[in-house]
C-alpha cells in the first residue's frame, strides 16, 4: 500500500516541497521515534506515509479517529491505528496498543496532536493530552516535529510544504519533566515552525525549497495534446504548466520607468 501512496499523491498535487533539511533519523534497536504534524487537512494522513517512504524507510504507523478508520478500512493496512477517544476503555486499549508496538520497538508514530483539523492561521496551536499520555508510556523516545502546509501557486493543483524541527530525546523519567509542561513546549516548537514554513511558502520562491515529489501538470490530457500539436504547427514552444510563462509586470520590464504606472 505505502508504493501506491506516491501515485496517488501526484495525481492530486503539483509538487511536494521540502522547506530545509531532513533531519538525520536513525533508530536504534529500542528507541522509536514520535513525529509531531499540525493537522488542516485530509491529506495529512498521505503525506506522513509520503515522507516516511521517501526520507526516512522506517517501520511506521499513524493515528485516526477510530469511526473514520471504519470508514475508511482500507487505511488499516497502511499502519493507520484507531483510537476511540470517547470512551476511557477505548483510550486504554489504544494507549495499551501502542505500548505493546513500540516500547522497545525501533518504529515511527506520527500524530497530529491538535486532535481535529484545524486551521494553519489559527493561534495559538493547541494539543489534546494523548501525546503526554504516549510519552508516559513509553517513557524514552524520540521526538521530531513536522509542519505541512498546503497552498495553491500557479497551477490547477496545489502544492504540499512540509518543514522539519531538529530531533530531540525524551526520558519521562527525569525528575524535572512534566506533562502539561511538556504539552505546551511542544505546542510551542510546532508553532514556531509553522511560522517559519508559511512564511517562506508566502514568498512562491521554488527555489528556496527541495522537491521531493513532482505532480501533473497542464489543464487536462486531451486539450494538453491539442495546445502541443497547435504550437508545434506554429513553430512555437510548447509549456504544459500554467507557471513556465508568465507575462512580467509593467515595473519589471527592462528600460519602463516605475512612476505613473497604472497597471
Amino acid at each position: 500500500m505505502r508504493y501506491s501512496v506516491p501515485r496517488y499523491l501526484k495525481r492530486h498535487f503539483h509538487a511536494l516541497y521540502l522547506y530545509g533539511d531532513a533531519p538525520p533519523i536513525a533508530l536504534d534497536d529500542s528507541t522509536p521515534l514520535i513525529v509531531c504534524l499540525n493537522h488542516s487537512s485530509w491529506w495529512d494522513l498521505f503525506v506522513p506515509a509520503f515522507v516516511e517512504y521517501r526520507l526516512f524507510h522506517h517501520d511506521v504507523y499513524t493515528v485516526m479517529d477510530a469511526q473514520q478508520l471504519q470508514r475508511y478500512a482500507i487505511f488499516s493496512k497502511m499502519g493507520v491505528l484507531g483510537v476511540d477517544r470517547i470512551s476511557l476503555q477505548g483510550i486504554k486499549a489504544f494507549l495499551d496498543t501502542v505500548e505493546r508496538l513500540f516500547k522497545n520497538q525501533p518504529r515511527s508514530l506520527w500524530l497530529t496532536p491538535q486532535g481535529e483539523m484545524v486551521s494553519n492561521y489559527q493561534r495559538p496551536i493547541h494539543f489534546q493530552p494523548g501525546l503526554a499520555h504516549i510519552a508516559i508510556r513509553l517513557k524514552r523516545f524520540h521526538l521530531l516535529h513536522m509542519a505541512v502546509h498546503y497552498e495553491f501557486w500557479t497551477e490547477r493543483l496545489p502544492e504540499a510544504f512540509i518543514h522539519f524541527s531538529e530531533p530531540a530525546f525524551v526520558d519521562t523519567s527525569e525528575p524535572m519533566w512534566n506533562p502539561k509542561t511538556f504539552l505546551r513546549q511542544q505546542e510551542a516548537r510546532l508553532q514556531s515552525l509553522l511560522d517559519s514554513l508559511l512564511m517562506a511558502v508566502q514568498q512562491r520562491d521554488a527555489a528556496c525549497f527541495q522537491s521531493l515529489l513532482q505532480g501533473a501538470s497542464g489543464t487536462a490530457p486531451l486539450y494538453d495534446a491539442f495546445r502541443a500539436l497547435l504550437a508545434r504547427w506554429q513553430h512555437r514552444p510548447f509549456f504544459r504548466e500554467h507557471g513556465a510563462v508568465a507575462t512580467p509586470l509593467w515595473r519589471r520590464r527592462k528600460g519602463k520607468s516605475t512612476h505613473n504606472e497604472e497597471f
